[in-house]
C-alpha cells in the first residue's frame, strides 16, 4: 500500500545548528484504485525539547520520495543527432516578426532606442528565439512529433541579435511518468549562452509484452538484482516469503540451478509448512479417464520428516520452480523501470501464456509479490502433477514450436491444424489430400498409400525406441523442441484444473487492488484476444470461449443484479479476471490474433517492450511485422522499434559530447581500422551463452553441434544472429562456422550491430563505474594502444566474454581490465601491439613527443614552485596571499532563506537588549540593522510587531529600551520597504598598513584612516588622491594654472561643453594641489543645447557624495540615549 504524506512544518530556531520548538501538522493519505484518496491517520508531532532537526522530514525522506518530481538519469546524455544540423540564424530584420506578433516594441525595431541605451543593436524577439528553439526541440527530443511536447519553459540569459548564427544543444536528463525531461541550451556564435530551459517530451506510443515459461536461464535477473534496489527487493520479499511458507529458497535455485532439493519439516515452523504441502490439491483425470481430486504431494504425511524435489535438468527448468523464476524476472525489471520514471501511466500490455500473471501484477497491480508467487507456484504444481511420471520425474508429454512456412509458403495455418488432428489419434488415417504440385505420374490414391506408408514407418520406429527408453526429442525440418516443458499446457488434458485453480485465485485476487480504469482497453487477454471491457458483450465473448458456470449466472441475471452499475464495476472485473486466468491454461494461447491487435490502428504502437530473459515475443513480432505490416509502414514513414529488456540496454551512457570526461591530450597514431570480421562476431555472441572462452568456440562445428540439443538455446542464438547480421542462411545452425562466416563476410562492413551495441553499452553501463562511458572506453582505447574504430570494435567484442564479476568502482581499475581485454584480442588474432612503432619508424613520427614535453612542463613547473617556496620560506606568506585578489565569482550566492535570517537577526538584538547584553551601539549593530531593512517586508513586519506589542516597559529599563528600539526599527523597516534594497557602508574606512619587523617578516595590518570617519569622506579622499609632495612650488602651480584658465575663458569660439569640461579639469588639478580655490563662473549669452558629436571628448563630471541624516540611519539617533542610560 502507498500512503501519501501531507504536513507543514513550523520551525523556530535556537541557533545555527537547532531549533528550540518544532511543530508538524498534517495527515496521511491512501489513493485507491479508483483515485479516491481518503485520510488514513493524522500527522501531530511537537518537540518538548531542544531538536537537531525534522524528525517527520527525516522519516519521509528515508522512507518515501517524491511522488511528482523526475527521476534524474545517472549520466544524462546529449540527443543532438550528428547527421541533423542544430543551428539556425536569427532573422536580419525584426519587423516581419513584429507584424506577425504585434509585438512593436521600439527595441526590436527602432535602431534608435539601441543606440540611446548603449546596445549594440536592435535586440530579436526572445519569442522567436524561443519558438525557433522549440521548433528544434520538436523536431529531435519529440522526433517530429509536437502534440508530444507537453510542456516548454525557457529563461532568456543574453542577447540575440539579427543575424546571429545559433546552435541549440539537447540533453536527456530526467524522466517522469515515462516522458522524457530534456533540458536545452542555445548559444550564439560567440558561444555565449542566450536561452536555457528545459521541456517534457511524451514517449512514443508503447507496448509492454511478458514472455512465458521457456525461456529460463541460470543466473537470470541477477545482473540487475544486483545493480538496483528496487529489482532486490522485489526477489528478497518473494524468496523471503517462499523459505518462511514453502521451505526453499528462489534465489538458490535461480543462482545454482540444483538437481536436487529438500524441504525439512523439523520444528514448529517446519510442521507449518508440512500442513502447507499437504493442503494442496488439485483435480486430474485417471487412468480411467475419470476426474478425480489429488493431493499435490501424496508422498508428504503426518510422518514425513522432509520432501525433496528433483529434476533431470535441474529444479529451475522444473514448472513449478521455472514460473516463479520468470515472474520475478519481469515483475523485478518492470518495478526497476518504474522506479526510474521510464514507463508511461497509459500503455496497451499483455502476457504470453505465464507472463500474463506477470503482466497484470506489473501494470495494473491485480497481485502483490507473495500473492504471485504463490499462484504460480500453485498454477506450476497443478500443471506438473497432471500428468503421470516416472521414479526420476520424467513424463510422456513434451511440447514443440512448429514454423509451417519452412514446410511451404502454401502450408497455411489451417493445413497445420488438420496435421495435428491426424496425427493426434489412436490411429492415424489421412482424410484429405490437397497438395499443389503433385507430380502428375503419381494419382491422388498413390500419394495417399505413399503417405500412409511413410506415417507408419515412423509410428513404429518410436514405439521401437519407446522400448528401449525415453524418446529424446530432435528438432526437425520445421519443428523445434521447447527444453523443460513435459506438460500439456493449455490443453483440454488440463480441463480438471480449471476449478480448483479458481478457487485458488479467488482467494489470492483481492477485489480492492484491483482498477478497472487500469485494465479497460488496455489489457489483451490471452483466452480471447480482445481488449479488456467491463461489457456485457465482452462477459459474452468470454463465456462463450469457456462455457463458466459463474459468468453464466452472471449473464442470466445481468439487469436483476445490477453488473452494469459503477458500484459493482470492481467485483464483476474481478469476476472477469479469475475466469480469464482460470481457463488460460487450460485453453490454446491466441498470440498470433493478440499480435493483429496490438499492430492494429487502435494501438499501432510505436515502441514494444519485451519482459523476461530473452527476446522471445520481439522475435515473433519482427517475423509478424516483416510478413503483415513492414510494407504498410514504409508506405506511412512509420518506424516500430522492438527491444527486451533482458537483452537491450534501458539507459544509454552519456554519449560523445564536448563535455566528454576522455583524457586530454595527444594519442599515439591509431592502427590501421581493421574492421571485426563475421568471425569475431560470431563467437562474441556465441560465447557468452555457451558459457565458454571465446578461444573455445571452434570454427569446424555448427551451432546444432555444441548446444547440445537444447533447442531453446540454439533459437536463442539464431534470433541473436538474426539480429545482428539482418538475415541469416538457410538452416544456418546446421553449416559449419567456417562456413556460415564465409557466407556472412560478404557485406559485413565489420561494425557492431544491433545485438552487440546492446550487449557492449550493458557491459559498459552496468560493469564499470559511473562517468566512465563508450566515449571514456573508446578514448582510452585510442590514447593508450592507438587503436582504430574498427579495432576498438574487436576489443569490444571479446570484451563481452570476459566481463567483470561485478562492477568496478574505480576508473583505474577499469582502464587495467580494458588493458587486459586488448591483450587476450591481440592474442586472438595475432596481432604485435608494436607494429605501432614500426608504423612510426616509417613516418618518422614518435608518440612520445607529448609524454617528453609533459616531463618538460612538469620540470617547469617544480623549479617555479620552488621559486615560490623559497620567497615564502624568506618572507611569509603574508605578502603573496596580500596581493591576491579576495573575491571569486564561484563566491557569489542567492540565498533564498534570507527571511528566515533577517527574523533571527532581529530576535537575536531584541533580546541582547532585554539580557542586558546591548549597552552601547556601534557600527556593527548600526550594519546588522541595515541589513534587517534591506530584507523586510510585511510578514517580517507583523513578526515583529507581535513580539514588540507583549513588551511591558514597567519591568525594567532594559525593556523599555527594547520597546523603542524595536518600534523605531519597525517604523524604518516600514520605510525601507517602499525602495529597492541597497548597501550602505557605516564602518569606519581603513588604511593598509605594511611594516618589516626586526625579523625581517612582513606584517600588514589595516589601521584606521585618520581624519576619515565616514564613508563619504573616504570617498572625498580618494578622489583627491595623493598629495603632492614638497618637491613641487604649489605656489608657482597655482599661479601659472590661474593664467591659463583666464587665456581660455576669454576665448570666444570656446562651446559651452568645452569650456564646461575645461572647467571639470581645472577644478580637479586645483584640488589635486591641495589649495582651495573657488570654481570659476562662465558667463555669457545661455546658448541653446547642442548634440555631442562622436568625436566631442568629455570627462566625467565630479559629483558630491550623497549622504544620509543621521535621524534616518538606525540606532545613531538613540546612541546617546543608551549612553546617557
Amino acid at each position: 500500500m502507498k500512503l501519501e504524506f501531507e504536513f507543514t512544518s513550523e520551525l523556530h530556531f535556537k541557533d545555527a545548528n537547532s531549533f528550540s520548538a518544532v511543530n508538524v501538522q498534517g495527515g496521511i493519505y491512501h489513493r485507491d484504485t479508483k483515485g479516491t484518496r481518503t485520510q488514513r491517520a493524522t500527522i501531530e508531532y511537537e518537540a518538548d525539547s531542544v531538536s537537531f532537526g525534522n524528525p517527520v522530514v527525516e522519516y519521509v525522506k528515508r522512507l518515501g520520495g517524491s511522488s511528482q518530481g523526475p527521476t534524474p538519469l545517472e549520466n544524462g546524455c546529449s540527443i543532438n543527432p550528428p547527421s541533423t544540423s542544430s543551428s539556425f540564424v536569427a532573422p536580419a530584420s525584426n519587423e516581419a516578426y513584429s507584424l506577425t506578433s504585434g509585438d512593436f516594441n521600439h527595441i526590436h525595431i527602432n535602431p534608435y532606442f539601441p543606440d540611446f541605451a548603449a546596445l549594440p543593436g536592435t535586440i530579436t524577439h526572445g519569442m522567436f528565439l524561443s519558438a525557433a528553439t522549440r521548433k528544434y526541440m520538436e523536431e529531435i527530443a519529440a522526433e517530429g512529433h509536437p502534440d508530444r511536447c507537453l510542456s516548454f519553459e525557457a529563461n532568456f540569459t543574453g542577447m540575440v541579435l539579427p543575424g546571429d548564427v545559433l546552435s541549440v544543444r539537447l540533453r536527456h536528463v530526467a524522466t517522469r511518468a515515462g516522458n522524457k525531461v530534456v533540458k536545452f541550451e542555445t548559444f550564439n556564435q560567440r558561444g555565449e549562452k542566450v536561452i536555457d530551459g528545459s521541456a517534457e517530451i511524451m514517449q512514443p506510443p508503447t507496448t509492454f509484452v511478458f514472455t512465458g515459461q521457456g525461456s529460463q536461464e541460470p543466473g537470470m535477473g541477477m545482473d540487475l538484482y544486483n545493480a538496483s534496489a528496487t529489482s532486490k527487493a522485489t526477489w528478497d520479499e518473494a524468496d523471503k516469503h517462499l523459505r518462511e511458507s514453502m521451505g526453499f529458497s528462489i534465489l538458490e535455485i535461480v543462482n545454482k540451478n540444483p538437481m536436487t532439493k529438500t524441504v525439512y519439516f523439523g520444528g514448529v515452523k517446519g510442521h507449518a509448512i508440512r500442513e502447507r504441502y499437504m493442503s494442496m490439491a488439485c483435480d486430474a483425470v485417471d487412468e480411467q479417464g475419470k476426474a478425480v481430486t489429488l493431493p499435490l504431494f501424496p508422498e508428504i504425511t503426518n510422518q514425513s520428516q522432509s520432501y525433496t524435489f528433483q529434476s533431470p535438468k535441474g529444479l529451475l527448468y522444473a514448472t513449478q520452480f521455472s514460473q516463479i523464476s520468470i515472474c520475478l524476472v519481469e515483475l523485478s525489471a518492470f518495478r526497476d523501470m518504474q522506479d526510474r520514471g521510464l514507463i508511461p501511466e497509459e500503455a496497451a500490455f499483455a502476457g504470453h501464456s505465464l507472463g500474463e500473471y506477470a503482466a497484470l501484477a506489473a501494470l495494473a497491480g491485480v497481485l502483490q509479490v507473495k500473492d504471485l508467487v504463490d499462484v504460480v507456484l500453485y498454477r506450476g504444481l497443478t500443471m506438473q502433477r497432471a500428468v503421470q511420471r516416472d521414479e526420476e520425474g520424467r513424463s510422456n508429454y513434451g511440447m514443440m514450436a512448429c514454423n509451417p512456412s519452412r514446410i511451404s509458403p502454401t502450408f497455411t495455418e489451417a493445413a497445420l491444424h488438420e496435421v495435428i488432428e491426424a496425427v493426434s489419434r489412436v490411429f492415424i488415417t489421412i482424410k484429405k489430400i490437397d497438395l499443389p504440385g503433385l507430380l502428375k505420374q503419381m494419382t491422388t490414391e498413390e500419394v495417399r498409400e505413399k503417405l500412409t506408408e511413410i506415417v507408419k514407418e515412423i509410428f513404429a520406429a518410436a514405439v521401437e525406441d519407446e522400448k528401449k527408453g525415453t524418446i529424446q526429442l530432435q528438432r526437425g525440418f520445421a519443428t523445434i523442441p521447447l527444453a523443460g516443458i513435459d506438460v500439456p499446457f493449455h490443453s483440454r488434458y488440463l480441463t480438471g484444473g480449471v476449478t480448483p485453480l479458481r478457487a485458488y485465485l479467488s482467494k489470492r485476487i483481492n477485489v480492492e487492488n484491483i482498477s478497472p480504469d487500469n485494465l479497460r482497453l488496455h489489457c489483451i487477454s490471452n483466452l480471447v484476444a480482445a481488449p479488456f471491457e467491463t461489457t456485457k458483450a465482452y462477459a459474452e465473448l468470454v463465456f462463450n470461449q469457456t462455457d463458466s458456470s459463474r459468468l453464466g449466472k452472471a449473464l442470466a441475471h445481468w439487469e436483476r443484479d445490477g453488473w452494469e452499475t459503477e458500484e459493482k464495476e470492481q467485483q464483476f472485473t474481478a469476476l472477469l479476471l479469475i475466469e480469464l486466468l482460470a481457463y488460460q491454461f487450460a485453453s490454446p494461447v491466441r498470440w498470433i490474433e493478440t499480435q493483429d491487435i496490438l499492430f492494429s490502428p487502435s494501438y499501432d504502437f510505436e515502441r514494444l517492450i519485451e519482459f523476461g530473459p530473452s527476446p522471445t515475443l520481439v522475435g515473433m513480432a519482427q517475423r509478424t511485422h516483416k510478413l503483415k505490416y513492414a510494407k504498410a509502414d514504409l508506405a506511412r514513414g512509420k518506424r516500430r522499434v522492438m527491444l527486451c529488456h533482458g537483452k537491450d540496454q534501458a539507459f544509454a551512457d552519456a554519449e560523445e559530447d564536448g563535455s566528454a570526461t576522455a583524457e586530454q591530450g595527444s594519442a599515439p597514431e591509431t592502427s590501421a581500422p581493421g574492421p571485426a570480421a563475421a568471425t569475431d562476431t560470431i563467437r562474441a555472441i556465441l560465447a557468452p551463452k555457451l558459457k565458454k572462452p571465446i578461444a573455445d568456440i571452434p570454427l569446424s562445428k555448427a551451432i546444432k553441434d555444441m548446444v547440445g540439443g537444447k533447442s531453446t538455446l540454439q533459437n536463442e542464438l539464431i534470433g541473436d544472429l538474426q539480429l545482428e547480421f539482418g538475415s541469416l542462411p538457410e538452416r544456418g545452425e546446421e553449416m559449419p562456422l567456417e562456413e556460415l562466416r564465409s557466407t556472412l563476410n560478404s557485406g559485413y562492413s565489420g561494425a557492431l550491430g544491433k545485438h552487440t551495441t546492446g550487449l557492449v553499452s550493458r557491459v559498459v553501463g552496468g560493469k564499470l563505474p559511473g562517468g566512465f562511458n563508450m566515449c571514456a572506453v573508446k578514448a582510452h582505447l585510442s590514447k593508450a594502444w592507438g587503436l582504430g574504430s574498427g579495432r576498438t570494435d574487436g576489443v569490444l567484442l571479446v570484451a563481452l566474454t570476459q566481463e567483470p564479476v561485478k562492477r568496478l568502482t574505480s576508473e583505474p581499475e577499469a582502464k587495467a581490465w580494458l588493458d587486459s581485454i586488448v591483450a587476450a584480442y591481440s592474442t586472438l588474432n595475432n596481432i604485435n601491439l608494436q607494429q605501432i612503432q614500426t608504423l612510426e619508424r616509417y613516418l618518422d613520427e614518435d608518440h612520445r613527443t607529448s609524454a617528453r614535453a609533459a616531463d618538460s612542463l612538469r620540470q617547469d613547473l617544480k623549479n617555479a614552485q620552488g621559486q615560490l617556496d623559497a620567497i615564502a620560506s624568506e618572507h611569509g606568506e603574508v605578502y603573496t596571499k596580500g596581493i591576491m585578489p579576495r573575491f571569486e565569482p564561484i563566491k557569489a550566492r542567492h540565498f533564498s532563506s534570507y527571511w528566515n535570517w533577517s527574523r533571527q537577526d532581529a530576535m537575536i538584538a531584541y533580546y541582547a537588549i532585554i539580557h542586558g547584553e546591548l549597552t552601547t551601539v556601534d557600527r556593527e549593530i548600526t550594519a546588522r540593522c541595515l541589513t534587517i531593512m534591506n530584507r523586510a517586508d510585511q510578514a517580517m513586519v507583523d513578526y515583529m510587531q507581535f513580539y514588540i506589542d507583549r513588551v511591558d516597559p514597567s519591568m525594567g529599563p532594559n525593556y523599555e529600551l527594547a520597546k523603542t528600539f524595536g518600534q523605531q526599527l519597525i517604523d524604518s523597516c516600514k520605510e525601507a520597504m517602499v525602495e529597492s534594497a541597497r548597501y550602505k557602508e557605516v564602518h569606519a574606512p581603513t588604511a593598509p598598513h605594511t611594516e618589516i619587523d626586526t625579523r625581517g617578516n612582513i606584517v600588514y595590518t589595516e589601521a584606521k584612516r585618520i581624519g576619515v570617519r565616514k564613508l563619504e569622506a573616504y570617498v572625498k579622499e580618494m578622489a583627491v588622491g595623493t598629495r603632492v609632495g614638497p618637491q613641487i612650488n604649489v605656489e608657482k602651480a597655482h599661479e601659472n594654472i590661474g593664467k591659463l584658465w583666464m587665456l581660455i575663458k576669454n576665448e570666444p569660439s570656446m562651446s559651452k561643453l568645452s569650456k564646461a569640461t575645461l572647467k571639470s579639469l581645472y577644478t580637479e588639478a586645483v584640488r589635486s594641489l591641495g589649495s582651495p580655490s573657488p570654481r570659476p563662473r562662465i558667463t555669457g549669452p545661455r546658448q541653446s543645447r547642442a548634440r555631442r558629436t562622436s568625436t566631442t571628448t568629455a570627462r566625467p563630471t565630479s559629483v558630491d557624495a550623497f549622504g544620509m541624516p543621521d535621524d534616518r540611519q538606525p540606532f545613531l539617533n538613540i546612541q546617546r540615549k543608551v549612553a546617557g542610560k
